[in-house]
């Protein structure tokens, strides 16, 4: 690692810089498409904009720095351990200048990254949520295992494999807490009916509020009752899968009711972050 400062303006015209964008080429435009979606529905924009491309540029100009700084090749665009590389950058001496220099343009791309690297890991923990949600105890999975319910701040497990992917296991001890602690009812509205399930409980499905996708940036679990919600299926895919003003009500309900019982696991958590997360801004 070197102890200069990599930051410094970089041209679209200069080699360097052409060179690392046709490197990641497909995801740049994959994300630059998330981008003007998100620009869109914020209202920023009626149709597609420049700002997406101008984050994706600087996207570029961070796996840039990021490689001079750390002299590794930069993880692929669309893992988590795209962005923490990139977040890992503003932890650097005159990041703080640049930034501005360069009118907040790259926080908002890191920040951008952040979210689209998130929504990308939804599909994957959909599927983990319903393998809990229908777990009994002929299940056989390394995703999913049974312990006590924890009461204060517990280090993070190690990943397990799953799918061709490094997962966080899941306690169903804790997803089952949270369904009784709320009695089997959705949180959004107690008035929506389901189903009985083969258990003869009425069914409702466990949701983590602070995503497990983001669990690499804590150093406590998150994967704890008071962060499951306790939804119906179709609130569940609402905060999955619905445009950012539909997801807006049920994040900031959820978030309010337990703002203040995360820094009991350990866990610094703000609405703002948690908004970015869902692709709200």
């Amino acid at each position: 690692m070197t102890n200069l400062s990599p930051f410094r303006k970089i041209y679209a015209k200069e080699e360097i810089f052409k060179e690392t964008r046709q490197r990641f080429e497909r995801e740049l435009e994959q994300f630059e498409q998330y981008a003007d979606y998100l620009t869109v529905k914020r209202g920023q924009a009626q149709k597609k904009s420049g700002k997406a491309r101008s984050y994706a540029s600087y996207i570029v100009r961070g796996i840039i720095f990021y490689e001079e700084t750390f002299a590794t090749p930069f993880p692929p665009l669309h893992t988590r351990e795209a962005f923490i590389g990139l977040d890992r950058l503003r932890q650097l001496p005159n990041y703080a200048e640049f930034n501005q220099t360069e009118s907040r343009f790259p926080n908002a791309a890191i920040n951008c990254l952040d979210s689209y690297t998130v929504h990308l890991s939804t599909l994957q923990d959909h599927e983990i949520d319903q393998a809990i949600d229908t777990y009994d105890e002929l299940s056989r999975s390394p995703i999913l295992y049974q312990d006590n319910v924890i009461q204060n701040a517990r280090p993070r497990p190690e990943k397990v494999s799953f799918k061709g992917s490094e997962v966080y296991p899941r306690n169903v001890s804790e997803s089952l807490r949270a369904k009784e602690q709320n009695h089997w009812q959705c949180e959004i509205d107690s008035s929506h009916r389901t189903f009985t399930d083969l258990k003869g409980m009425p069914y409702v499905e466990g949701h983590h509020l602070v995503p497990m996708a983001t669990q690499d940036l804590f150093e406590y679990t998150i994967d704890f009752s008071a962060n499951i919600a306790c939804l119906c299926p179709t609130c569940h895919r609402q905060i999955h899968f619905a445009v950012p003003e539909e997801k807006l009500p049920l994040v900031e309900t959820l978030y309010d009711k337990r703002r203040n019982v995360y820094s009991d696991y350990g866990i610094d958590m703000n609405k703002d972050r948690l908004m970015q997360w869902y692709g709200i801004f």
